[in-house]
């Protein structure tokens, strides 16, 4: 119990403004307040972290005058946006710091409003989310390739299917083998393996680039592709078009090159990436039985 011949400051606006000044200098996280213009009115201590000027500088000048310009734009849409919303916007913005390094910050911003429900502007309290960003990828994300892995499959292939489902598409999975990729690798080391993995890699994201396209390396020369499509002729095109791309650069790149073998399910009407996997994989044997590099459609 604090003593009772303690000086206690009497509640009000001094208080008040004690409490605000500490929230402000010791919060980790940036909090600041724009008027209607995308003038800065105010920010915490914790801009220092920032590429730019002290704190206090920030006041009374621009978000265009602080920031790179796509950066600046988009902050300023965000703001935009909060001053339209009765209630708070969330978004994900990019800012670099002092050290030049680029950070992803979970922003909460919401229109600030005077006695008379009149709009002042909005203010923006951010939270650095960096470091659990590239936790989230490397959790998700291959080592080699830095494609999807197999333990984002499930997630990845429900929330498609779902929205397959919805905008009344067909989802298609597909597996990826590389055939006599053991062959590659004792005739030229696991360092020239390596890089043809990677070299696939890349050229699945070249060719699979739409954001419904999801890319996953499932381990060792075994790569999967999650696509929907209005037209599934057109797609088992496009796989074969993959498929014959590959092989030709490669036999360009290598005196012995590897081939590509496919098996496709159309997965619309199934519960699990399991089961596709299954059906992808019972369409991935047949090719090779059938000589390999090519591409075969599971039949029931």
């Amino acid at each position: 119990m604090p003593d009772k011949n303690t000086h206690l400051e009497p509640e009000g606006i001094d208080l008040d403004n004690r409490l605000l000044r500490a929230i402000l200098k010791h919060a980790p996280v940036l909090i600041s307040a724009k008027d209607r213009q995308g003038n800065i009115l105010f920010t915490s201590e914790s801009f220092s972290v920032l590429d730019g000027p002290a704190p206090h500088e920030y006041v009374n000048r621009n978000v265009f005058d602080l920031f790179p310009k796509d950066i600046a734009e988009q902050l300023w849409a965000n703001d935009l946006k909060a001053q339209m919303s009765a209630t708070p916007i969330i978004a994900q913005e990019e800012v670099f710091h002092a050290d030049g390094t680029k950070h992803i910050y979970h922003t909460c911003k919401f229109r600030l409003e005077d006695d008379n429900g009149r709009l002042i502007g909005t203010c923006s309290v951010s939270f650095d989310i960096t470091h659990m960003k590239k936790m989230e990828h490397q959790a998700n994300h291959d080592a080699l390739t830095d494609l999807y892995n197999r333990r984002y499959l499930d997630e990845c292939f429900t929330s498609e299917r779902r929205r397959a489902r919805r905008d009344k598409k067909h989802l298609i999975f597909v597996l990826f083998d590389l055939d006599k990729f053991k062959t590659f690798n004792d005739k030229f080391g696991h360092v020239m393996g390596d890089e043809l993995l990677i070299d696939f890699a890349k050229q699945l994201k070249q060719h699979f680039q739409r954001p419904s396209d999801f890319c996953f390396r499932l381990g060792g020369d075994e790569f999967a592709v999650i696509l929907t499509t209005d037209n599934v002729d057109a797609s088992l095109g496009q796989i074969t078009q993959v498929t014959q791309s590959v092989n030709q650069h490669w036999q360009q790149q290598y005196e012995f090159a590897c081939s590509i073998s496919a098996g496709v399910c159309i997965a619309s009407k199934l519960s699990s990436s399991k089961k596709a996997y299954r059906e992808a994989d019972q369409a991935l044997y047949k090719a090779k039985e059938q000589g390999r590099n090519r591409v075969e459609v599971y039949k029931q």
